[in-house]
């Protein structure tokens, strides 16, 4: 609550003192913490450069999602290829691997993003995704209450390899 000197006062064991445009100091019990306030460009470049942007244009082009299987070495794991197109298609490879055997599969589907939900819809169904965290190399999505996928960009060769 602001006091009568333009600074603010709250409770028996906090107290907030000097509160002017460049500094703001905290004294509660026998603790002191000082924050330094930050010009407002500052905080601006700080929302656009991790404000997420879950527009087409930022999910379009192929990623990389790899999944440890738990086997009795390294290589065995699942790496899935997503590749977004601006057609609303997706192209997924399954690489399967496990005791030096790897098996590919593919699939296709339509994808379509709406604000920060991300739909897969295939022949038999759909995956419905909450999108994160999007940027040029790193794309994060959570998959029902709890499920993260860590998705990695790669490029369209990478994936090639597989079709």
């Amino acid at each position: 609550k602001p006091d009568d000197t333009g600074g603010f006062f709250d409770s028996e064991n906090l107290t907030v003192k000097n509160l002017t445009n460049t500094e703001l100091v905290l004294v509660g019990g026998h603790i002191q913490i000082t924050f330094n306030r930050v010009a407002d460009a500052t905080v601006e470049k700080y929302i656009k450069d991790y404000s997420p942007d879950f527009s087409q244009d930022n999910i379009l082009g192929s990623w990389k999602r790899i999944i440890d299987c738990g086997g009795l070495n390294d290589e065995d794991n699942e790496v899935d290829y997503y590749q977004f197109k601006p057609d609303g298609e997706c192209t997924i490879v399954y690489v399967y691997s496990y005791g030096g055997y790897t098996n590919i599969d593919v699939d296709t589907c339509s994808w379509s993003i709406d604000g920060e939900n991300l739909t897969l819809r295939f022949d038999d169904g759909s995956l419905e995704f909450s999108v994160k965290k999007v940027t040029s190399q790193e794309m994060v999505l959570i998959y029902g209450n709890a499920i993260r996928w860590n998705l990695s960009r790669v490029s369209e060769a990478e994936v090639a390899k597989y079709l």
